[in-house]
This record gives C-alpha cells, structure tokens and sequence, in this order.
C-alpha cells in the first residue's frame, strides 16, 4: 500500500512528527504503517497509536535539543541586576530620611539582591530565595499589602482642546507584578544554576548597578510627554527596559541561524518584558482598565506562548 492510500488515521497521527522529519521520512512510515495494516500483522488504531507516541517522543527530543540553559544564563544576570538597580534608586529617591524604611522596603531591594549574588557565586538555593520573594512581593503589591511601597509607574493618555490635553485614560503599572516573567525565569536558572562568575563579571554587574541606580535616581523625579501621552519617572524606566528587551528580540531573531541561545534568549527577554505592554495594550481597549482575567493572561498567558512559539520554531530547525 502507497503513502497516499495510508488510512485517514494513520495519516493523521503522522502529523504528531515535527515539520522536517514528516518532509523527509513521512512517506516510509505511512508506507510501512499501511502494509503492516494491510497484510493483517497490525491495526490501523495500533499503528496510529506507534505514530503519535514516535512523533511525540521526536518533538520532546527535539524540544530538549533547545539550549535552555545556555539562553536562561544570557539573560536572568541582567534582568536581576537591572531589577536591582531600579529599586536601589528608587528607594533613593522615595525614602527621604535615614530613619528605617520598614519591612516592605527592606524585602522589596532583598529579593533582586538575592538574585543577583546567587547567580554571581552560582548558587541555586540563593536564586531560588530571590525568586520567590519576587513572586510573594507581586502577590503583596496585587494586594495592597506594601506599605509605604509606591512602585507603580503611571502612563497617561488625552486629547488636546483648545492648547490644552485633556486626560481620557490611562495605566497602572505594578513594577513588582510585572516582575512575574522574571522570578519565573530564575527560578528556571535555579535547576541549573551557572558557574561561580569571575571577578571581572562580578565588578561588571556592580558597576552596571551602581550607573543604574543613579540614572533611576535621576530619572524617577521628572516626567516625559510625547504628544498627548504623559508619563511619570518610573513608566519613563520600564519602557526604557521593554525597549531593551525588544532589541535583545531583535539581534536574536537576526542571528538565530548560527546562535540557537541567543535567539531564545532574545525571545526570554521579551517575554519578560509583555505584562507592562500587554497591561497598556489592553488599558487602550477598555476604558475601565484590565480586569483580573485580563491581566492573567497577559502577565501569565502572553509570555509563555512568545517561549512555546520560539521553542517550537527552534526545534523544528535542530529536528
């Protein structure tokens, strides 16, 4: 029996198998499924059955194939030193006397210090302990339980009449529920935490946060109006970093035929960077704002189809 006669089963269990290897290898194992139905040693439900377990056992293969690891170590030292500083300076600039900040504030510049030091002297439990204090903090700010803890940039929108913009909408951005993607993402690196990082890398990622902390100080304090759209310091920060992260996209989409790492790492970076996107995108849609079910899907949702997307497109080209 031909490939093109194989049982409408068969056939259909055959899609199971990556792109590539149904182009090159599909017809032998619809021809040799077919006669082995034929001649009566098999049944079409058993041979699908074969079909959709080699094909899946193909993809997971494949999947795996995908530098993970590789691409989780690009990107997660950046990210921790970046979240890093951005608290340091705006706890430089929030807290106005030497007189003790309160737990909240102590928990909000421990958590991305945790991170930081665990990936520099690559110790997994240290990553972890970052990453979930990340996590509980978003969970705290969703609930107003930060006391004294004002991170939330503030984008605003309008229409001009008469010289004058009036305000007809606007975002909330919880800079630790947006954190969401991140403490994810080193919670990852924590299964397979990186090597103890040389001194250069260590007083590298020091200077990084010790300049971006001063920049955030310098920034959180002034404003930014593009047209009629308005936004405050920290807003003016976090789409500062969603445009890094796009960049970072960009480089790895354009060097994925020879750096399969860098590629998902770019593809890490901007999932990271979707729930101030996607919560602004969806603030534009519904004049209310986003609803909880909204921001689920954005903070939760979005982010894992970019890295199931990338991880697919990956696979099929190392299958």
């Amino acid at each position: 029996m031909s490939a093109a006669t194989a049982p409408l089963l068969i056939r259909a269990a055959l899609r199971a198998y990556p792109g590539r290897m149904r182009r090159t290898e599909g017809d032998l194992l619809l021809s040799l499924a077919a006669d082995l139905v034929e001649s009566g040693r098999s049944s079409t439900t058993r041979e699908a059955l074969g079909l959709l377990r080699g094909g899946l056992e193909a993809r997971i293969g494949a999947t795996a194939a995908v530098p993970w690891a590789e691409a989780l170590g690009r990107v997660a030292l950046p990210a921790a030193v970046a979240l890093l500083a951005l608290v340091i300076g705006a706890a430089s600039v929030r807290i106005q006397s030497f007189a003790w900040p309160g737990w909240s504030w102590i928990a909000v510049l421990t958590a991305p210090a945790l991170a930081t030091v665990g990936l520099l002297r690559g110790r997994a439990g240290v990553i972890a302990a970052g990453a979930f204090a990340l996590l509980a903090l978003a969970v705290a700010q969703g609930n107003s339980r930060l006391d004294g803890v004002n991170l939330a940039g503030d984008i605003s929108w309008g229409a001009t009449d008469s010289g004058s913009v009036i305000t007809t909408g606007g975002v909330y951005l919880p800079l630790l529920g947006c954190t969401v993607p991140v403490a994810l993402l080193l919670l990852g690196v924590a299964f397979t935490p990186p090597p103890r990082a040389p001194r250069a890398t260590v007083v590298t990622a020091l200077a990084w946060t010790a300049g971006g902390a001063l920049a955030v100080h310098l920034i959180l304090g002034r404003e930014l109006r593009l047209g009629t759209v308005h936004m405050d310091g920290l807003a003016v920060c976090m789409v500062a970093g969603c445009l890094g992260a796009a960049a970072a996209a960009g480089i790895g989409t354009l060097r994925r035929n020879h750096d399969a790492a860098g590629a998902l790492a770019g593809a890490l970076s901007i999932a990271c960077a979707i729930p101030p996107i996607a919560l602004y995108v969806v603030s534009l849609l519904f004049d209310s704002g986003p609803g909880l079910a909204a921001a689920v899907l954005t903070t939760v949702l979005a982010p894992v189809l970019v890295l199931a997307g990338t991880a697919r497109a990956l696979s099929a080209e190392i299958a």
